[in-house]
């Protein structure tokens, strides 16, 4: 299995090309913790729209709290709110937003209350990653407005039990996380 996952793409129709067709290349599907298209300008929400309509690769969304002002743009069964879940390789994944879920103690009631393996989550535009009673805690960041200290563009990759935080523009791998 090799899951991409991303958030907080805010519209950026050239970041999320780029991630598409270079580093989600070979990917079996796609999880989108939120904020796919505010802030894009119409050509560009119209080409991020096309695009998320006409790969071939499921993509599996959260809404975002600026989702809901696009939310009619987005294909129909893409998006979950506040929650979605799927399971990969035997591993149960719960995903959201975070806006919701704001603090850690709330996304780890949500974590436990749905017996997940990994819960991935946005909004901050803050890679992060965390285990804790078994359970991993994923934030890909954002690869259109990062705000970790070195403002660095990034989303993940999950193959195995392997996780990599990757440099969105670059490709490059950053940090490798076990994930057992």
């Amino acid at each position: 299995m090799k899951l991409g996952i991303i958030s907080d793409t805010h519209g950026d129709y050239s970041a999320w090309e780029y991630i598409r067709n270079y580093i989600f290349l070979d990917v079996d599907a796609i999880i989108h913790a939120g904020d796919i298209l505010y802030g894009a300008d119409y050509a560009n929400m119209k080409s991020f729209t096309s695009s998320l309509t006409t790969t071939t690769i499921p993509i599996y969304a959260a809404r975002g709290n600026c989702d809901k002002y696009m939310a009619q743009e987005i294909p129909d069964g893409m998006m979950s709110h506040p929650y979605g879940t799927v399971t990969f390789d035997k591993k149960r994944i719960v995903f959201t937003h975070g806006d919701i879920y704001l603090s850690y103690i709330s996304k780890k009631l949500l974590a436990k209350e749905l017996r997940a393996d990994i819960l991935i989550s946005g909004h901050t535009h803050i890679y992060n990653y965390l285990k804790e009673d078994g359970i991993y805690f994923i934030n890909p960041g954002s690869p259109a407005s990062p705000k970790n200290n070195e403002k660095t563009p990034t989303v993940m990759i999950l193959e195995d039990t392997k996780l990599h935080l990757i440099n969105s523009t670059s490709g490059s791998i950053i940090q490798t996380y076990n994930i057992d």
